[in-house]
C-alpha cells in the first residue's frame, strides 16, 4: 500500500465514486487501490470487464446460423459466407436473417479459417476486403410480408480472440431504407469447396458424438408435423 500511495495516481472522490475514463470496450482491467489516513494504510484489488460498446440504432443479431469458408472463386480469394439472425425460421414480424459474402486473402490454415479485421466494401471482383452485393442481403419480415434486399454499405469486422463483432451499415437496395445490424459472438468456419483440399476417394468411418433434433408444427398443413 505504501508503495502504491507513493507512486500511484491520486483520485479525488465525488460522493465515494471514482470514474475511470477512456476504457476499451469488452476488455478486462485490474484496478489496485490504496488508502491511508497518515498512520495506517490498506490495499485492495478489483478485476473488472467493460461491456460491449453500444451502437446507436443497431439491431442485435444473436444467432450464428451458418459459417462457411472456401476458395472456389475466380480470384482464388478466401470466401467467407456467414448467415446471422435473430431467428432460424422466418415467419413473424421482426424476424431478420443476414447473409454475408465476404472476401479476403486465402487463409493459410483453411481448416481453422479466421475472418480478418477491417472494413469490407461492395465489389464484384472477389478481392480482399470486399463483399459481393449480389449475395449479401437481409431477409426481414414486416407487416406479415417477407422483404429480401441486397445491402449497399460497409461491413466492419473486429475480432478479439475468439469473439467477433460484425457491424453492417448501409441501405436496403430495394427500398433505400437505412439499416444497421450487429453481431457479437464466436464464429467457427466450416471448410467448403476449398481448392487445397480434395474429396475423400476412399470410404471413411466417422463416429458422431453429438446430435441435434428440431420439431415443429407444420404451418402450411395443419395437424401435420415436421421432424
Amino acid at each position: 500500500a505504501a508503495e502504491l500511495i507513493a507512486s500511484g495516481t491520486e483520485f479525488a472522490s465525488v460522493g465515494g465514486t471514482y470514474t475511470l475514463e477512456e476504457l476499451t470496450p469488452e476488455t478486462t482491467y485490474v484496478v489496485v487501490a490504496a488508502v491511508t489516513n497518515g498512520k495506517e494504510s490498506a490495499l485492495d484489488r478489483l478485476e473488472i470487464t467493460t461491456t460491449a460498446e453500444e451502437i446507436e440504432g443497431a439491431i442485435e443479431l444473436n444467432l450464428l446460423i451458418d459459417a462457411l469458408y472456401s476458395t472456389n472463386n475466380a480470384a482464388g480469394s478466401g470466401n467467407y459466407e456467414i448467415v446471422l439472425g435473430n431467428t432460424t425460421e422466418l415467419g413473424w414480424d421482426g424476424d431478420i436473417q443476414l447473409v454475408l459474402d465476404l472476401y479476403n486473402e486465402p487463409d493459410a490454415d483453411p481448416i481453422n479459417a479466421v475472418l480478418p479485421n477491417g472494413i469490407y466494401e461492395p465489389s464484384g471482383e472477389s478481392t480482399p476486403f470486399t463483399y459481393n452485393p449480389s449475395y449479401t442481403y437481409a431477409s426481414i419480415v414486416a407487416d406479415g410480408e417477407l422483404l429480401q434486399s441486397p445491402i449497399m454499405g460497409t461491413v466492419t469486422v473486429d475480432r478479439k480472440g475468439a469473439e467477433y463483432t460484425i457491424l453492417v451499415e448501409g441501405v436496403l437496395f430495394t427500398t433505400q431504407n437505412e439499416i444497421k445490424l450487429i453481431y457479437r459472438g464466436p464464429i467457427q468456419f466450416v471448410q467448403s469447396e476449398t481448392a487445397e483440399w480434395e474429396r475423400f476417394d476412399t470410404p471413411q468411418e466417422i463416429t458422431f458424438e453429438e446430435s441435434q433434433g428440431r420439431y415443429w408444427g407444420n404451418w402450411f398443413y395443419p395437424f401435420s408435423d415436421d421432424l
